[in-house]
């Protein structure tokens, strides 16, 4: 009995040891695109708050940054104009921004995945969003930087 139990075990252990479940919408683009998928040196999870999160940060960041440059230095001429320019600027980045994240919220549907990804093509690598949905097809790739390599 004993031996006829532990060939089970064994058996169970291995079977379940060599089954590969496809678990995300990753593995599943990864399984449809092998030789595409090689070309994204880098994928990482992301969100739409994630994204909102970090441009917050830096937007509140560049924010303080202003105006303790204003209070530090009050009486340099033409200092506070160019620097009430730039928050102003940083201002409508900021509300650009913003309202492009809402499309983007709109576009994603419930079992979408989003990364930020690292792509090479030969000399060329570009930076950007990818947008994976449940079936592992490309649903949105936005570029955000190329650069050669």
């Amino acid at each position: 009995m004993n031996k006829v139990m532990i060939i089970l075990l064994c058996c169970i252990t291995t079977i379940g040891c060599a089954t590969y479940t496809v678990k995300n919408n990753l593995d599943y683009f990864k399984i449809k695109n092998p030789e595409e998928s090689k070309k994204y040196t880098a994928l990482h999870a992301t969100s739409i708050k994630t994204m909102k999160e970090t441009l917050t940060r830096s937007y509140s960041t560049a924010t303080i940054i202003i105006r303790n440059i204003k209070k530090s230095f009050p009486d340099l001429k033409g200092l506070d104009d160019y620097l009430t320019r730039m928050q102003a600027s940083q201002d409508k980045y900021f509300e650009d921004d913003l309202l492009e994240l809402e499309k983007l919220k709109n576009k994603i549907m419930p079992g979408d995945a989003m990364f930020i990804f690292e792509y090479e093509k030969g000399d060329i690598e570009e930076t950007g969003l990818l947008v994976i949905n449940k079936d592992g097809e490309i649903k949105l790739r936005e570029i955000h930087t190329t650069t050669d390599i």
